[in-house]
C-alpha cells in the first residue's frame, strides 16, 4: 500500500531587519522540517505550520497552499470581503546581474500587477489564459515577466495555483497591491512637480526636459494599464490617482512650452 503524500504549505513573512533575528528564525524553521525556497519564503510540512506561525507572528506571515484549480477573485468592500483568488509566485536572483539588467527588471515590474513580498519575490494574480487576453496589450502578464527574466539569463523560479489559507491575509495583500500602485502614481506626481521647478529656475536643459517628459508619458500609460487591470479583476478604482498624475504631467509640459516661447 502506497503512503499518502505529505501535505505541504508555503510560508512567507517580512524579514526582520536584525541579522541575528533572521538567522534565529531560519534555524528554527529548518529544525521544523522547512525548506527555504527564497529568503523569507519557505516550504513546510503541514504538521509544522502551527509552530512556524508562532515563530514569525510579528512579521506579517502569509500562508499559501497549492490548489488543483484556479480560484476566482471576489471583492466586496462594503462587506469587507477580500478574496484575491489564485496567485502565482515568482522569485529571482539578480545579485550578480549588471546594473543595466537590474534597471530593466525594475521597469518591467512597473508594468505588472505585482504584490511585493520580499527581496526579488512577488505574488501575481493568476487568471485563466482567456481572461489574460483582454490585458496582454496593456500590461506585462506574470508569464511574460517570467520569460523576460529568462531572456536576461536571470535565475528565476515560479509557483502556480497558489491560494491564501487564512482570510485575514487577503486584506493585507490587497492593501499591498493598492499601495504599490498609489505610491508609483504619487512618485510620478512628485517628479513632475520637481521638473516644473527646475524649468522655472532654468536649471535643466531642454533636451533633458524632453527626455523626462517622454519617460513620464510612458510611465503614465503603464499606470493606466495596471489601473484598468485592477479595476476589471478586483474593482479597485485608481482614477483619482491617475488624474493627479496626468494633471502634473500636463502642467509640466505647459510650463516647458511657455519657457520655450519666451526664450
Amino acid at each position: 500500500m502506497s503512503q499518502k503524500p505529505i501535505a505541504h504549505y508555503f510560508l512567507c513573512y517580512r524579514s526582520p531587519k536584525e541579522a541575528a533575528k533572521r538567522i534565529w528564525i531560519s534555524r528554527k524553521l529548518s529544525a521544523l522540517g522547512g525548506v527555504r525556497l527564497h529568503y523569507s519564503f519557505w516550504k513546510l510540512p503541514k504538521s509544522s505550520l502551527h509552530y512556524a506561525l508562532e515563530l514569525v507572528r510579528d512579521n506579517e506571515p502569509i500562508v499559501l497552499k497549492r490548489s488543483r484549480e484556479l480560484v476566482h477573485p471576489r471583492v466586496d468592500k462594503g462587506r469587507r470581503l477580500y478574496e484575491l483568488g489564485s496567485l502565482m509566485a515568482i522569485a529571482y536572483n539578480s545579485s550578480s546581474a549588471s546594473a543595466r539588467k537590474r534597471a530593466a527588471i525594475v521597469r518591467a515590474l512597473r508594468r505588472t500587477p505585482c504584490i511585493p513580498m520580499g527581496p526579488s519575490f512577488y505574488l501575481f494574480p493568476h487568471l485563466k489564459a482567456p481572461k489574460y487576453t483582454y490585458f496582454r496589450d496593456k500590461i506585462m502578464l506574470p508569464d511574460d515577466f517570467f520569460d523576460f527574466l529568462k531572456k536576461l539569463s536571470i535565475p528565476a523560479h515560479r509557483l502556480t495555483y497558489l491560494r491564501i489559507i487564512y482570510p485575514q491575509s487577503h486584506e493585507v495583500l490587497f492593501k499591498r497591491l493598492i499601495t504599490r500602485q498609489t505610491r508609483e502614481c504619487a512618485k510620478l506626481v512628485q517628479q513632475s512637480q520637481g521638473l516644473v521647478k527646475r524649468i522655472q529656475e532654468m536649471k535643466v536643459s531642454w533636451r533633458n526636459v524632453r527626455k523626462a517628459l517622454s519617460e513620464f508619458k510612458t510611465r503614465y500609460r503603464t499606470h493606466k494599464g495596471i489601473a484598468y487591470f485592477l479595476y476589471q479583476v478586483y474593482g479597485i478604482d485608481l482614477r483619482t490617482n491617475l488624474k493627479e498624475a496626468y494633471s502634473a504631467i500636463v502642467s509640466c509640459k505647459r510650463m516647458f512650452f511657455e519657457k520655450i516661447a519666451s526664450s
